[in-house]
């Protein structure tokens, strides 16, 4: 069976293009609630909290992985 394309090239190529965000932009995406960040102490390492945390702000803004 064939691959679908959903996206033309260009617009393919802006979604895999790493959003930019403003200095605003960083702050307001990376301000986290005491909730979130206590969800984040719970798991087990340290570059897995970091990633978490990361993933979250990134998932607020950008509305993509």
């Amino acid at each position: 069976m064939p691959r679908m394309n959903i996206l033309d090239k260009s617009n393919l190529r802006d979604f895999n293009k790493p959003t930019e965000f403003s200095a605003l932009q960083r702050k307001s995406c990376f301000d986290f609630s005491n909730k979130l960040v206590e969800m984040a102490m719970k798991l087990r390492s340290p570059s897995n909290q970091i990633g978490f945390l990361l993933s979250w702000g990134y998932f607020k803004i950008s509305k993509r992985f």
